[in-house]
């Protein structure tokens, strides 16, 4: 997933990321994503609908990288993902990065399996798959 952190938008990056203009803790966005490494239930992070006959994944590996150009990538790499789960799992993550959320809360979250306590979707544009291994 993709964020543009900076002052303006971009147009060379208005349909590939998730524009934030306000200043993002990425240190902390990083102790709270290594939090998802492992195997859980993520039902605290799947949307409604989603048709997945169980919400326990497996996460392998996690990154979150900030580029010179103000570009955040982060990298989720599971066995499976769940309807909208990475895209749900940004909004929190970008929560956390603004203060709104503590570390703690975020793992509350996680182990609460309520959907409702999570964070907003992030767009779908910022959203990227790069690999698929059988």
């Amino acid at each position: 997933y993709i964020i543009l952190n900076q002052r303006f938008s971009s147009p060379l990056y208005r349909n590939f990321s998730w524009f934030i203009h306000f200043n993002l803790d990425i240190e902390l966005m990083y102790k709270a994503i290594q939090t998802l490494k492992g195997r859980h239930d993520f039902s605290s992070f799947k949307a409604s609908g989603c048709s997945s006959h169980h919400p326990v994944r497996e996460v392998s590996n996690v990154s979150i990288k900030e580029s010179p150009n103000r570009l955040i990538c982060l990298d989720i790499e599971a066995n499976a993902f769940l309807k909208q789960m990475v895209r749900n799992i940004v909004g929190t993550i970008v929560n956390v990065g603004q203060g709104k959320t503590s570390l703690e809360e975020f793992v509350d979250i996680l182990h609460a399996k309520d959907r409702k306590r999570a964070g907003i979707t992030a767009p779908a544009k910022g959203l990227f798959l790069l690999k698929v291994r059988y």
